[in-house]
């Protein structure tokens, strides 16, 4: 390939990342072949400068949101120790209850399921926060969850929340 050709690439998605940067988004997107950047706010709404990119693109994720970093955990383990580890590393497990933001981490962290920061205690049937507070609105669940059984760790199947047993093991969603 071309040296000239991929360093022009190489500044062009420099380019494209800092508008991304300067105007607060949440994430960007380039397409190498037609050289189009797409840039996108915090709600995901599309702020499109030039001509949206195709679905072929490679995306590339700003990881912060209000402030935050989000990031994959360091290990893969079940849900009390990705919790750790996301302590460790100076924050908590991250959870949205926007499906639309929840699928594209599925796709930049690159994982179908993910662990998330709500969990059940044994014998109860609600569901808390990372805090320990009741979580008191409506949860997006797969439709085949929650079941109730001995699966007390909650994370993320593409598509919504599930249930799992506690010795599962997934990467989670950090927020530091």
């Amino acid at each position: 390939m071309d040296v000239n050709y991929i360093s022009y690439t190489l500044h062009s998605q420099l380019i494209c990342s800092s508008i991304c940067a300067k105007r607060g988004c949440w994430l960007f997107t380039w397409d190498d072949n037609s050289m189009e950047c797409g840039v996108f706010d915090d709600t995901l709404n599309a702020k499109i400068y030039n001509v949206p990119a195709p679905l072929s693109l490679k995306t590339y994720f700003r990881y912060t949101i209000n402030g935050k970093q989000l990031v994959r955990s360091l290990v893969k383990d079940v849900w009390n120790n990705v919790k750790t580890n996301c302590e460790n590393l100076g924050g908590q497990l991250y959870y949205s209850g926007d499906v639309t933001r929840i699928l594209l981490l599925h796709n930049v962290l690159g994982e179908d399921r993910l662990w998330v920061g709500i969990y059940r205690i044994p014998g109860e049937t609600i569901f808390r926060d990372i805090n320990g507070q009741q979580i008191l609105y409506s949860l997006p669940w797969l439709p085949s969850d929650p079941n109730f059984e001995n699966q007390f760790s909650i994370g993320y199947k593409l598509g919504g929340l599930a249930d799992f047993y506690a010795t599962v093991q997934f990467y989670g969603i950090c927020e530091i």
